[in-house]
Formats: structure tokens, C-alpha cells, sequence
């Protein structure tokens, strides 16, 4: 089940399903599976958001025109996430992904993380975050991905970046929308 998030500069903002904290240690459940993906903790949370990906994918006739890929980096400069080299790897099987291997984001300096406690504002995203490959971006289709989001703010940042390079952002995809229990 896909939700769509919202719509940032024309882009469309997808999260594929609800990350509810609380439930991220409990089996069985879709925050258990992004607590797993986050943390490559199990093939079976790869491939599900792999097809979850591709049905999205197959909407949006991604299955023509090579694209890039690029996701939020991780809060720490140098740390990458776990779990998108592979998740990258199975969709280019499918998928015309030019750069499975590469990410065209990183982060120029550590911030705090959100989740303990860190500023989820897009003004230190953005002044976190720079771009790869500016002049092999320049006109071409990208989709951005990210782990979890919370207020979307690291996922606005990096669609600016990469529009501010001249790329073509098709898509922002999230894995987990934070949902907060009542």
C-alpha cells in the first residue's frame, strides 16, 4: 500500500507505508520490516520494498528512459545506508537504474540524528547535504529515495539540490512515513 505524501516543486512525495516507532521491535509488522531494511537486517525486508518499488515504478513508466537513483544520506558524514546498494541492485534487473552502485548525495557534514533529538529543519539539510556527478545529472531523470520521514523536510532538501543541478526529479519515494500513535 502506497500513500501518497504530498507534492514539493511538482514532484510527487510517496512513502510506501506508515513507520509507527512503537511497533519497529514487533514482528510481522510494516515498522518492524522498515526497522529491518534501515539496519539491512533481512533479505525478506529488501525484497518486499522491492516490489512494493516496483509496482510504483511500473505506474509511473520508469521501465523506458534510464534513470538515476540517489538517497538522503545517512546523518553521519561517510556512513551510508545498509540496505539500498541491494534494494538498488534487485531493481535494476528490472529497471534501466544507470547508477545502482553510486549514490549522487552525501552528507558534507555529521548533523545530530532527528531521532535523538537532532533538528529536523530543511535549512540544516540542506546546509548538510552536497550533490555527485553534477554534469552527469545535468537534464537527465532521477528518483530520490529515502529511509524513514517524519516531516519530509531531508527529502525537500535533496529535490532542491538536485533541481538546483539541473536534474530531472521524477519521484521522491520514502520507505516509512512516521505515524505517531494517539
Amino acid at each position: 500500500m502506497s500513500i501518497a505524501v504530498g507534492i514539493y516543486r511538482q514532484i510527487p512525495i510517496i512513502a510506501l507505508g506508515y513507520y509507527v516507532p512503537s511497533d519497529k521491535h514487533v514482528e510481522g509488522t510494516y515498522s518492524h520490516l522498515v526497522f529491518k531494511f534501515k539496519f539491512k537486517q533481512g533479505e525478506d525486508a529488501i525484497k518486499h520494498f522491492v516490489g512494493l518499488t516496483r509496482e510504483i515504478f511500473m505506474i509511473n513508466e520508469m521501465d523506458e528512459e534510464p534513470f538515476f537513483v540517489a538517497t538522503i544520506p545517512s546523518s553521519t558524514t561517510g556512513k551510508s545506508h545498509k540496505s539500498f546498494p541491494e534494494y538498488f541492485k534487485k531493481l535494476a534487473q528490472s529497471f534501466p537504474i544507470r547508477n545502482s552502485t553510486s549514490n549522487l548525495l552525501y552528507r558534507t557534514e555529521s548533523k545530530q540524528p532527528a531521532h535523538l533529538g537532532g533538528s529536523r529543519s530543511k535549512a540544516i539539510q540542506t546546509a548538510t547535504l552536497s550533490t555527485r556527478y553534477t554534469n552527469k545529472i545535468k537534464g537527465q531523470p532521477v528518483i530520490l529515495f529515502d529511509d524513514i520521514t517524519t516531516t519530509g523536510n531531508s527529502l525537500k532538501a535533496g529535490v532542491d539540490l538536485l533541481l538546483n543541478d539541473k536534474a530531472i526529479v521524477k519521484l521522491a519515494i520514502v520507505m516509512g512515513q512516521t505515524k505517531r500513535e494517539s
